[in-house]
């Protein structure tokens, strides 16, 4: 566990082998939850929101990515 988030994101995206479709989808969807758990870190970073407003911004997250 010695990468951090961002080295992983760039592991994934810059991988220069041929993947097959099922790794590919695989790779967007490891992307996808590493970009969603990075939007939520920074949530919950944010000191000046209320509670319910950090539970309106991550339950955005999962949804659907925005924040």
């Amino acid at each position: 566990m010695g990468m951090t988030i961002d080295e992983a994101i760039r592991y994934y995206e810059d991988k220069n082998v041929v993947l097959t479709e099922e790794e590919a989808l695989a790779n967007t969807i490891v992307i996808n939850i590493m970009h969603k758990y990075q939007k939520i870190a920074q949530i919950l970073d944010d000191c000046d929101l209320e509670a319910w407003e950090v539970l309106e911004r991550i339950r955005k997250v999962v949804e659907d990515g925005t924040n």
